[in-house]
């Protein structure tokens, strides 16, 4: 049943199919994506607004009103007062006049280096009178056309019913001024001095308030009133409602495809790179050779052109080319993707790069070098070598000084071990061995004083070997002598005391033939 299961998941054709699917999950989720953020103009936010008078569009008409109403009152008064130039004020005038005044210090034959800035001023504004009125009138009619601007906004909200008050002026299109006949309309706002009033109350538990609150800034004196008829609020309570069930239903679209693409993504996470046999290495092909770093700056490209197609596509041929365009990058994107995890699952993924590729080698070339050259083509390459490496990787340099202090700790140790083991041999531990693996100089020479220390322990071996052989040979060759000679002497004393001819003859052939062996 395993196999049999493996045979049908780890199939091209599954693997395929489910890809395909992915993609159009995808596709499909950024295209829906697409038609409510900038076909449709949506903010997604919308769909997390408890109501109309909570939501960004009522707080945003809000805001622009208040804001239109307290630069009218505040700032622009009237239209005499704006073409008086009342509305500049000084700084602003100062700022404008800066680049004159630079071209009057570098082209103009008044200017004097050796006068103060005020005096060269002084000269500047007689010099450069008719351009500076030119400046003053240009940012006359830019400031008249700002109020202007202001006044057509706030016409231009059909059953807003408004009244502000900054000292002597005033802006109404109301017949009546009273703070009760405002609050007589179901939605309104008050701003009088620090009374703050609003209708409905759960205007004020918007986290979008702070936008009119924070930015109102009227003063003390300043007086606001802001009522919205049927005529204001029924179309865009309609079009939020209306809205409220596109993205709703965009968002569960959206969701349903993220599933499904979610899925597919795992199962070829899982997948990519094996078959339905029972081989364990991962499957390549040829854009798995492709260098990993060279297709990462692929899948920015691709990017960068999916977001440059979509700007450059009409507004209203958008609905039309973004499935198209989005498939083909995602598809691409996604083979690339895909190149990765299997390079990941194979521990291929960093040695798979250029870069990589060329340190690898140039590491090997110098390594070569390094280990057959004497020690001072060695200390010549480190010494040229590491500020030429210092200087390609200025990028990373503190990961290149590391790198560097690691090496050097690690042979100031080698050192170290190989000073100590010196140190037990000298003192007569001719058994101790120094531990300093590689084959680097320090691994060398340690290697060496192994053999040496080897050598003596052989050559004190056998020399005790040859010791013990010389006691060997000289107490056997005693023993041989000692046992003869003790008979001799002891039958030539036992003969010195015989009587009997023939016991005296048989300890003469004893002595005789006791003094053959010793012979």
């Amino acid at each position: 049943m395993d196999i049999r299961w493996r045979n049908y998941s780890h199939s091209l054709v599954i693997k395929i199919i489910v890809f395909i699917v992915g993609i159009l999950c995808f596709t499909n989720a950024i295209t829906i994506l697409a038609d409510i953020a900038v076909i449709k103009d949506l903010n997604m936010d919308i769909a997390f607004e408890k109501s109309y008078f909570q939501g960004a569009d009522f707080l945003n008409d809000s805001r622009d009103i208040v804001w239109n109403l307290r630069d009218i009152t505040e700032k622009y008064q009237s239209e005499e007062h704006v073409l008086k130039g009342d509305t500049l004020s000084e700084a602003e005038l100062r700022d404008r006049e800066e680049p004159l005044f630079g071209d009057f210090r570098i082209h103009s034959k008044y200017y004097h280096p050796n006068l103060s800035d005020q005096e060269n001023h002084t000269t500047f504004k007689e010099v450069y009178a008719d351009k500076i009125a030119q400046l003053r009138d240009q940012l006359i009619k830019q400031e008249l056309q700002h109020y202007n601007a202001a006044l057509q906004k706030l016409k231009s909200y059909p059953g807003l019913i408004y009244y502000a008050k900054d000292g002597d002026t005033e802006l109404t299109n109301s017949p009546n001024k009273t703070k009760d006949y405002f609050k007589s309309f179901p939605t309104y706002m008050i701003f009088d001095g620090a009374e703050e009033t609003v209708s409905p109350a759960e205007i004020k538990e918007s986290p979008h308030y702070s936008w009119i609150n924070s930015n109102n800034q009227l003063g003390s004196q300043s007086i606001v009133y802001i009522a919205f008829t049927k005529d204001f609020s029924n179309p865009r309570e309609e079009a939020w409602a209306n809205n409220i069930i596109v993205v709703d239903n965009g968002l569960y679209q959206i969701a349903a495809f993220l599933l499904g693409w979610a899925v597919a993504a795992i199962y070829l996470l899982l997948v990519i790179g094996r078959n339905s046999n029972k081989v364990q290495e991962v499957q390549f092909n040829f854009i798995d050779r492709i260098y990993n770093d060279f297709k990462l700056v692929l899948c920015f490209v691709l990017m960068g052109l999916w977001v440059a197609a979509i700007s450059w596509v009409n507004h209203y041929k958008i609905h039309e080319m973004i499935f198209p365009i989005t498939f083909l990058v995602a598809t691409l994107g996604s083979i690339l993707v895909l190149s990765f995890v299997k390079h990941l699952k194979n521990k291929t993924l960093i040695k798979q790069t250029i870069v990589y590729a060329l340190f690898h080698k140039l590491y090997k070339f110098i390594k070569d070098i390094y280990d057959s050259g004497s020690v001072g083509v060695k200390v010549a390459i480190i010494v040229i070598g590491y500020p030429a490496l210092v200087a390609l990787t200025f990028f990373m340099f503190p990961i290149t000084i590391g790198a560097a202090a690691w090496i050097a700790l690690k042979k100031v140790k080698e050192f170290n071990v190989l000073k100590e083991g010196v140190q037990k041999v000298k003192e007569g531990d001719i058994h101790y061995t120094i531990d300093v693996p590689g084959d680097g100089e320090f691994g060398k020479l340690a290697a060496d004083i192994n053999s040496i220390t080897d050598g003596l322990s052989n050559a004190v071996q056998n020399e005790l070997k040859s010791e013990r052989l010389k006691t060997e040979l000289i107490t056997n060759v005693s023993h041989d002598i000692r046992t003869p000679l003790t008979s001799i002497i002891t039958y030539v004393d036992l003969l010195k005391k015989e009587k009997d001819p023939e016991k005296a003859e048989e300890y003469l052939e004893i002595i005789d033939q006791k003094s053959q062996r010793l012979k």
